[in-house]
């Protein structure tokens, strides 16, 4: 396990050997990966960039495939959104297999990518892991109906969205349980207009076990450390 100088050490690195390589990737309609070289030991860092469609998840495992299985991989995502079963699908397999997710300065990711990062994991303490830079966003919105039609609704119709969305709630906190997200974590969007988004502040994304990273100093607040002190303190 690294201990918390050295993990600073490596994050700093991070910053630095990234802020001359990025520039603020642009939201594109499909999903592109690419790979940067950050100069950090043991690692692979890539880039996720554009909207979930239906086919990322296979995109991500067809790109990482010929990666060799001892380097951990860092991800950097920005995307406005898309796909909710992909997002999650996606921070899923991040979380299994252990990919460390982060959102970085200049950098957006939105609805369905919010998922999607949530399922950072770290490759060594086997701990969730996923980091929100100073100067990135993570959006949160309510559902969303796509391809609704304009017409009278019934009492039956509407039972019947009432329903659906309760499944999708339901999904929503199982997901979120899954991949060691606090439950509340779901109010973030329920609290949302589906049509607005609701961009976390860096104070609360503690709250719900996710790191800055202050790209200034390369200093990385882990939520994780704010918890053992809670608990030494009762």
């Amino acid at each position: 396990m690294l201990k918390t100088s050295k993990r600073a050490t490596i994050w700093a690195t991070l910053v630095a050997g990234m802020i001359w390589a990025l520039t603020p990737l642009s939201a594109k309609a499909e999903i592109e990966l690419g790979q940067l070289r950050a100069g950090l030991p043991n690692t692979v860092v890539l880039t996720l960039n554009g909207s979930f469609t239906d086919d990322e998840i296979l995109k991500f495992k067809s790109f990482i495939s010929d990666l060799p299985s001892d380097k951990r991989i860092v991800v950097l995502l920005n995307s406005p959104g898309g796909s909710v079963e992909q997002g999650q699908s996606l921070g899923r397999y991040f979380y299994d297999a252990r990919i460390t997710t982060v959102i970085f300065a200049g950098s957006k990711c939105q609805s369905a990518c919010s998922d999607a990062f949530l399922g950072g994991r770290d490759a060594v303490t086997k701990q969730p892991l996923r980091i929100l830079s100073t100067g990135g966003l993570l959006g949160f919105h309510n559902f969303r109906s796509v391809g609704v039609p304009e017409k009278p609704y019934t009492k039956a119709d509407m039972e019947e969205r009432s329903r659906m969305a309760q499944v999708a709630t339901y999904q929503w906190l199982e997901y979120f349980e899954s991949v060691e997200v606090p439950l509340e974590a779901v109010l973030l969007g329920l609290g949302t207009k589906a049509e607005d988004m609701f961009h976390i502040r860096e104070a609360d994304a503690l709250d719900l076990g996710v790191s800055i990273l202050n790209t200034q100093t390369g200093r990385l607040t882990s939520p994780n450390q704010l918890t053992k002190r809670m608990r030494t303190g009762n």
